[in-house]
């Protein structure tokens, strides 16, 4: 699944031993689940993010039924999508700082700069004062 723009492996067990294993072979963390109701057994809940989650998805695909294995391939997809969308919004914003930079060596003030770019002058100023050149 997604959570937000990141994969995610979860699971539920009331088998806190189970938990305990998977979390050994695959990583990730469990924690304990407030039962709803007064005669329900204890439950716990394993999670992994990211990275692991993806490469976890990747191994269990092929091995899943039709349905759980289509709903991998769109998580999958997703988050190739989203990592995408980060690298060109990276690349986006390191060629904004060195247009910044460039600008700034030309004499125009923070001003300026955020009006030729199209950020606010307090961007400008922070990413100035965070790096010293491109």
């Amino acid at each position: 699944m997604m959570r937000g723009t990141t994969a995610t492996v979860a699971g539920t067990s009331t088998d806190e031993d189970v938990l305990r294993r998977v979390v050994s072979l695959a990583g990730g963390k469990y924690y304990a689940v407030t039962a709803r109701e007064a005669h329900w057994k204890p439950a716990w809940v394993w999670t992994l993010y990211g990275k692991l989650a993806v490469e976890l998805m990747r191994t269990l695909q092929p091995r899943m039924c039709l349905r759980r294995s289509a709903k991998i391939g769109e998580v999958l997809a997703q988050h190739a999508a989203n990592e995408l969308a980060r690298r060109e919004k990276r690349e986006q914003l390191t060629a904004k700082r060195a247009n910044m930079h460039s600008l700034r060596s030309t004499g125009l003030t923070h001003r300026e700069i955020a009006e030729i770019i199209g950020v606010e002058r307090s961007t400008v100023s922070h990413e100035l004062r965070k790096t010293s050149g491109p």
